[in-house]
């Protein structure tokens, strides 16, 4: 009886553990890829307005990219070795054609038929766009941002832009670059700016005067002392006078 209740829970331990210790395999991986992830158009990147054909919707939006970039690589196609850079610079249209192909030249490898049509209208068929391509933009009408797999919708249009919104945490301008506008944000620009007012400084000056003034003599003390010595000096003058007299009358 024992072992049956040790063997149940060994048995409820293994299929709760089970589900953790799998790894990661491509059903894992395939679910990843589910839903598009956005991606806010890079630095530098020059910047398109575009409308996106989904079935009966068409969403026009703004800074058109390949998940934040205007260039996307590895187009190939069935008729030769070449790869293919697109560039929504030169892009007028590119439409779907199928959303899933298997190729002759590259069986191994998961593709969508696409057309691509260029500004001078020329028309491209048959490039192979990889899949799980995913393309990005800003609603114009509410400002959501909306992402899609290449291959799920129908058709890209490529638009000159009009303007470029201000991200939320960075500041922007938009660069003529001949016919064509480039998003571009500077650092300096995201601080913001401090007026930087002069410092007053004011230095008082005090004019000091300065008075020379002549001794002059003074009252008190000094004055009875000297008032003293010229009476002293009167006396002894009379007494000498009056002895010189008397001793004229006996001579």
């Amino acid at each position: 009886m024992q072992h049956k209740k040790v063997f149940s829970l060994i048995v409820a331990l293994m299929s709760a553990l089970l589900p953790v210790a799998m790894p990661m395999g491509e059903t894992a991986q395939e679910s990843l890829r589910k839903e598009p992830a956005f991606a806010p158009l890079h630095e530098g990147e020059e910047c398109y307005d575009g409308i996106v054909k989904d079935e009966t919707v068409e969403t026009r939006v703004t800074q058109l990219s390949f998940f934040g970039h205007s260039t996307l690589g590895g187009i190939r196609n069935d008729s030769d070795d070449s790869v293919t850079k697109l560039d929504l610079t030169n892009i007028k249209s590119i439409k779907i054609k199928e959303a899933s192909t298997i190729s002759k030249r590259y069986p191994e490898k998961d593709f969508a038929l696409i057309q691509k049509v260029s500004k001078t209208g020329i028309v491209t068929d048959d490039l192979l766009l990889p899949r799980h391509v995913i393309v990005c933009g800003i609603d114009k009408a509410t400002g959501d941002e909306k992402s899609w797999y290449l291959n799920k919708i129908d058709e890209l249009i490529v638009e000159e832009t009009t303007q470029i919104p201000q991200p939320v945490t960075k500041e922007t301008r938009s660069v003529a670059k001949g016919k064509r506008q480039v998003l571009v944000t500077t650092e300096s620009e995201q601080k913001p700016k401090v007026v930087e007012k002069p410092i007053a400084v004011t230095e008082k000056y005090v004019e000091k005067e300065v008075v020379i003034r002549e001794k002059q003599a003074t009252s008190g003390p000094q004055t009875i002392k000297q008032s003293a010595i010229n009476l002293v000096n009167a006396i002894v003058d009379l007494v000498k006078s009056l002895f010189t007299f008397i001793k004229g009358l006996f001579v």
